[in-house]
Parts: C-alpha cells; structure tokens; sequence
C-alpha cells in the first residue's frame, strides 16, 4: 500500500474533469445559477402575459352574454301581443342562467313606432386586481311583429 505525499490525486483530477465536462457542452462553470435568475425574471411576465389573455377571454364572453340577453330582450318584446316588460324580464333571467359572468346588469327595452331596441350593459368579470372590470354594451333591434290579413 502507498501513500501520497500532500494532496489526494483523487479530487483534484474530479474538479478538473468537471470543468472540462463543462467546458466541452460550452458552458461557463461560473454561470452557476444564471438560469434560476433567467426563470426568476421570465415567470412573472409570463403569468401576467396568461392571465392577460384570460382576461381578454373574459371580457369577449361578457360582451357575448350582453348580446345575446338583447337579443332574448328583443325577440320576447317584438311578439304579436307581448305585454310591456316581458324583454326586460328574458333578458334577467338570460343573464341569471349565465352565472355570475356579467356584473351590474342593465337592460332597457324601448318600442319606438314599429321597432323594439334593447339595450344591455353590464361589467365583465376582472380575474387579476389589477385589471378594473370593463364595461360593455350590446344593442339589439327588430321590427314588431304584426298581423297582415
């Protein structure tokens, strides 16, 4: 058995096989940790990148749920006979059956003449604090349906 005088050969020869590992697969051994940093920095913008496109999703469907409550609005106060208030009260119970989708809402049914206008507006739901609600409106219009003999 022998002995070495001073220093282990063993760990020596390890540290400089790492470094030449490293070096061969082109990195630098002191970027240790670079890419912790690189995520650190990256994520955050990332998340608010989704939750911006969340948001956007968010804010389509509040405005497709006003429509489509003016729509409902319109069609039950256009019919032969409809009772004033019924397009209000399908356009309620429209956006009730959408859950919590569209906050505040409002509908107006006007019969001007010979054409009903429904008008909705509400808020859509805000998923980051940030971002306040936004607010839509969506108008409907048709004509009243009458009898022609």
């Amino acid at each position: 058995m022998t002995f070495s005088r001073g220093r282990r050969r063993g760990a020596g020869q390890r540290t400089r096989a790492r470094r030449r590992h490293t070096l061969a697969l082109g990195r630098d051994p002191r970027d240790r940790g670079s890419l912790t940093l690189e995520y650190v920095i990256l994520m955050p913008v990332m998340f608010f990148l989704i939750f911006g496109c969340i948001q956007i999703a968010l804010f389509s469907y509040g405005r497709s749920i006003a429509l489509n409550a003016a729509h409902e609005a319109v069609n039950a106060q256009r019919a032969l006979g409809a009772p004033p208030g019924v397009g209000e009260a399908r356009a309620y119970a429209f956006i009730r059956a959408q859950g919590d989708s569209l906050e505040n809402p409002r509908v107006t049914v006007v019969v001007r003449g010979n054409e009903v206008i429904a008008t909705v507006t509400g808020d859509t739901v805000s998923l980051v604090p940030i971002f306040k609600p936004f607010h839509v409106t969506q108008v409907a219009s048709a004509p009243v349906e009458e009898f022609r003999p």
